[in-house]
């Protein structure tokens, strides 16, 4: 996402997260729109390998608007905007029996979020 929207305070990127496009998207769609301290909560409730980069990325984003604004509190924060995307597939060969052989793919995704005050 070269000159995107995510630049500047309040805002991270998280690149090459080892999990696929489609489950990252179902704990995005979850979150979005929610305030920090509530998306932190669901976060933390859900059995999701993913969800614990999403809550690094929100902490991240955070500290970046934090640091900006020093009036910036957890509790009057919201998710403005969070997208995800297809980061880069590996290539892995399976060796079977009878010297047949297969492909495995290894697939990655990027995260992007954008914190806001509210009001």
């Amino acid at each position: 996402m070269k000159g995107s929207i995510f630049k500047g305070p309040g805002t991270c990127t998280r690149k090459n997260v080892y999990s696929s496009l489609q489950k990252a998207k179902l704990v995005a769609d979850l979150i979005r729109g929610m305030g920090l301290q509530e998306a932190r909560a669901t976060l933390h409730l859900l059995n999701k390998k993913v969800a614990v980069d999403f809550d690094k990325c929100l902490m991240t984003a955070f500290a970046s608007l934090a640091e900006k604004d020093k009036t910036a509190d957890e509790s009057n924060t919201v998710i403005n905007q969070l997208s995800v995307a297809e980061g880069r597939r590996i290539r892995k060969v399976i060796f079977g029996a009878r010297g047949r052989a297969s492909r495995k793919y290894r697939k990655y995704c990027h995260i992007y979020v954008k914190l806001n005050k509210k009001g």
